[in-house]
């Protein structure tokens, strides 16, 4: 069975092998997530929502658990979650108030043509 030491799925993995509860209030999930959630942050549960920061050692993440009328709240950050499938819809482009990213990113090449490079793949 695949164990997970990091991230989400901790709390998946100790509720089966523990045969915790379900929690039933927000105090209970919040003790719940305390006590078998792995993260190297900080986790807050409310009545309605679930956060979570932490690092997978590399890189710092969030994940979360909002409740559907926190998109009507806050639309202009959180729209992007309604939808299934990435890049944004076509709709989204150009123009007043566009993404204008800092500096202009290049495309990076394999370091060499050693195995597993595209380089080596070629014939």
């Amino acid at each position: 069975m695949y164990r997970s030491h990091y991230g989400l799925a901790t709390i998946f993995d100790a509720a089966r092998e523990r045969g915790l509860p379900a929690p039933a209030t927000a105090d209970e999930l919040g003790a719940a997530l305390a006590g078998h959630l792995y993260v190297e942050g900080e986790v807050v549960a409310g009545d309605d929502r679930v956060l979570a920061l932490t690092d997978d050692d590399e890189a710092g993440l969030a994940y979360f658990f909002l409740p559907p009328q926190a998109c009507e709240q806050a639309p202009e950050r959180l729209a992007y979650l309604l939808y299934e499938d990435f890049p944004l819809p076509s709709g989204v482009g150009a123009g007043a108030g566009a993404f204008a990213p800092p500096a202009e990113a290049g495309t990076l090449a394999p370091a060499g043509a050693g195995e597993g490079t595209r380089r080596s793949l070629r014939p």
